[in-house]
């Protein structure tokens, strides 16, 4: 899951979520989304397979599903969240903010949006 704001100039801050058991969400990282690359499953796979993350056969049922093509996202300058916040935080933030949260794609938020999801990561407890 990504939450997506757009920064200074044309670089884009997104929030990652994981799933550390089948119920509890919560996002434990931002990073800087630095390029956007959509091509042919071999193609990206060729590019990319030494990050170790899926195999040809993965990438290849990926792009089955998508008119043979798939997107790879290079990003940089990841930052883990000292306290990870969980969803019910989150949402409650997202309405301060005047957000409703759409979990099942990315999603675009406010930057102070996303400075409240920063700040809230960086608390101390």
């Amino acid at each position: 899951m990504r939450l997506l704001t757009q920064c200074a100039g044309r670089s884009v801050r997104f929030e990652l979520y994981r799933v550390s058991d089948s119920v509890n969400w919560r996002a434990f990282a931002c990073s800087r989304l630095d390029e956007v690359l959509v091509n042919e499953a071999g193609a990206l796979y060729d590019r990319f397979r030494h990050l170790g993350v899926f195999d040809r056969a993965q990438v290849r049922n990926i792009a089955l599903r998508h008119e043979g093509r798939v997107m790879a996202l290079r990003f940089s300058d990841t930052q883990l969240l000292s306290r990870p916040v969980p969803l019910a935080r989150l949402r409650h933030l997202a309405e301060a903010q005047g957000h409703k949260l759409s979990l099942r794609s990315n999603f675009r938020i406010s930057p102070r949006l996303f400075r409240a999801v920063y700040e809230e990561g960086h608390a101390r407890p």
